[in-house]
């Protein structure tokens, strides 16, 4: 984005991203212009989430950086080019051209509009707005979630768990067992400004769910791709009852007529009986 007052132009990006507790840098250029243009002072200001809107940074020619707001403060921001010279003067026309600041411990209190503001002599103030953002990569796992021990039921049941811990924005979590249902949940991190998503995968035990691998997908902004994690799930269900020996062809008389009583259940049956229906 580049923004110009007559002809003099300042250009930084439209959005700068930095991560939880790192370093970012806020790039801010004065585009080559005339060589009559000089610059009187470079200053930043910071405009926070409520709109209160601060001076963070300043540079002049001959007195140097100046870091006024206690917020983020001189222990946490420089700036990266100008004033890297030395001599009487505290920077070459070349650096003072380049505002770009540096803000290091980035914190969620950091985020909003940076705009960076040329004084030029003759042409007057330019400037250039940028938004900073803070992102933290969530660290993510997945497991088989133990079903309690009691009596078995066809109502649903959590079965597995994904967890996305620590990231900001919120990871988007889901699954690729289409017979379940996931139930979201989103609980501050153990950061500030982070968030906890906890997906549960719920379904109706069976024994064609027991066994099954399924994977959790995360997805984030700070992965180049998804993260793919896979669980084998172990469900217990109720008894499967079927009868099996009947071949449509039996009468009175007839030996070795046999029926059989097939069950499949998790855990195994401790016994069965039969009755007639009378």
């Amino acid at each position: 984005m580049a923004c110009r007052a007559q002809d003099v132009q300042v250009r930084v990006p439209p959005e700068v991203r930095g991560n939880l507790g790192g370093t970012v840098q806020l790039p801010c250029h004065l585009l080559p212009s005339g060589p009559d243009v000089r610059v009187s002072q470079v200053t930043w200001l910071h405009v926070d989430a409520t709109g209160t809107s601060r001076s963070v940074a300043a540079f002049h020619p001959s007195y140097g950086p100046s870091f006024r707001s206690p917020k983020p403060g001189e222990e946490r921001l420089s700036f990266v080019t100008a004033g890297q010279s030395s001599g009487t003067r505290q920077g070459t026309e070349t650096e003072l051209r380049d505002a770009t600041l540096a803000l290091r411990g980035l914190t969620v209190e950091d985020e909003g509009n940076y705009t960076c503001e040329f004084a030029t002599f003759p042409s007057g103030t330019s400037r250039g707005t940028t938004w900073l953002r803070a992102i933290a990569q969530p660290e993510n796992a997945a497991k088989t979630e133990e079903v309690p021990p009691g009596p078995l039921s066809l109502e649903p049941v959590p079965v597995a768990r994904c967890v996305s811990r620590g990231g900001r924005p919120p990871s988007r979590i889901s699954w690729s067992y289409p017979d379940g249902k996931a139930n979201d949940s989103l609980v501050p991190g153990h950061l500030p400004g982070t968030f906890d998503v906890i997906s549960l995968l719920t379904l109706t035990p069976s024994s064609q769910a027991d066994g099954q691998n399924v994977t959790c997908k995360v997805e984030h902004e700070s992965f180049k791709e998804a993260v793919l994690l896979s669980v084998t799930l172990a469900v217990p269900y109720p008894p499967e009852v079927s009868i099996s020996g009947y071949d449509d062809n039996w009468y009175l008389g007839r030996s070795e007529a046999t029926l059989n009583c097939d069950v499949r259940s998790k855990p195994e049956p401790t016994g069965h009986s039969w009755n007639t229906g009378r």
